[in-house]
């Protein structure tokens, strides 16, 4: 709702309705926090609140609980640490790509298999 609809684009079946093709929208709302209150207070509650949730007991099977963001960030630190895979059929058509180009592919990703 707060994505699609009130910004006014398409979405979901009125989208679909005209053979177009579905976006990813969003709206982004960004708010002072030290209008409301002391930002130290409110770093405070915020990690107070993260741990209580985590601590909360968990469905079986379930090894921990994923806040919003927290997958995107171990994603983004791991690839940070490891770099960004990449399935060998598509590091196989770049190659071929910058073959082509006469780029040279160990000077642009320093440590990736080249």
């Amino acid at each position: 709702m707060m994505g699609g609809i009130l910004p006014g684009l398409m979405t979901g079946s009125e989208a679909q309705a005209i053979n177009r093709t579905l976006r990813t929208p969003a709206t982004i709302i960004a708010l002072n926090v030290s209008f409301f209150q002391d930002i130290d207070a409110f770093t405070t509650k915020v990690d107070e609140r993260i741990r209580e949730i985590k601590a909360s007991k968990k469905k079986s099977g379930v090894s921990e609980i994923h806040l919003p963001g927290h997958r995107g960030f171990e994603t983004r630190e791991r690839r940070l640490k490891e770099g960004i895979p990449i399935e060998d059929h598509y590091w196989h058509e770049m190659e071929e790509l910058a073959k082509e180009l006469g780029v040279d592919l160990s000077d642009v990703f320093a440590g990736a298999k080249a």
